[in-house]
């Protein structure tokens, strides 16, 4: 993984700990990943570090250039754990990025070794993805992607194209909207 996620000095809680199983038991978080079947994925955008959700957590997002089946077995399911685990540990509890990953990862986890697979399989697969990721330019971002985890991790980098798309995006609907507002005087 990008060295970003190891420079914060968060607080992160071992995985089983009364904390944890204080967040994933709470009844807001039970109902939030209640939603989970329901949450659809889109394939067609470039994301930062392969996954990202939409800032209303209604969409979760995969890059477009995802490889999400390994030996046949599809992983939407797992990585669709993290992504909207991590967001609804963000939302309701306000936990910074880190620890909301960290925690993310382990439900994570969980479930691709309650199906059978090694985590150490999952891992190695998806971390190459995640490298040609990093290097990527995004040309085509989600003009509603959640930007905590790239802003709370002050990871630059990624952050000002980002940042940059976000703002074409905003610029256009702008535009958008007053032609059609000038239209409608006339």
């Amino acid at each position: 993984m990008p060295k970003f996620f190891k420079h914060r000095k968060t607080q992160l809680f071992k995985d089983d700990s009364p904390a944890v199983t204080r967040f994933t038991s709470d009844p807001r978080f039970k109902a939030r990943m209640a939603m989970l079947p329901r949450i659809p994925v889109n394939h067609n955008y470039d994301v930062p570090y392969l996954c990202g959700y939409a800032k209303n957590a209604k969409t979760i997002y995969f890059d477009q250039h995802l490889k999400y089946k390994m030996n046949g077995k599809d992983l939407t399911p797992f990585l669709k754990i993290h992504e909207f685990s991590e967001k609804a540990l963000l939302d309701i509890f306000g936990l910074d990025y880190q620890q909301a990953h960290h925690i993310a990862t382990h439900l994570e986890r969980k479930a691709v070794e309650a199906a059978g697979i090694k985590w150490s399989a999952y891992d190695e697969f998806l971390k190459p993805q995640i490298k040609e990721v990093w290097h990527e330019d995004l040309k085509k971002v989600p003009p509603d992607l959640d930007l905590e985890p790239y802003e709370d991790e002050k990871d630059k980098k990624v952050l000002r194209p980002l940042m940059g798309k976000e703002k074409q995006e905003n610029k256009s609907r702008l535009s958008v909207v007053k032609n059609s507002v000038q239209k409608s005087k006339r």
